[in-house]
Formats: C-alpha cells, sequence, structure tokens
C-alpha cells in the first residue's frame, strides 16, 4: 500500500514540477532578499 501510494505521490509531484519549481525559486529570491537586507542594513 505504502510503495503504491508513493510512487501516486510521485507522479503528482512529477506532473506539478513545472510549478513546484518557480514556487521554490520564489522563495529563494525572497530569502535571499532577506538575508541581503539583514547583512547590508540601509
Amino acid at each position: 500500500m505504502a510503495p503504491l501510494c508513493l510512487k501516486k505521490t510521485a507522479g503528482e509531484l512529477f506532473h506539478k514540477n513545472s510549478h513546484l519549481e518557480v514556487l521554490m525559486s520564489e522563495m529563494v529570491v525572497k530569502n535571499c532578499a532577506i538575508r541581503t537586507e539583514k547583512s547590508n542594513p540601509q
């Protein structure tokens, strides 16, 4: 049961991968901006 569930989840992730990558890259950009702001206060 569990492996089948994992396969289904992996399949869904694969189909949503491009959308997920966009979300992840947006989060990374925001984190970089926050870190830059903290290290270089204006």
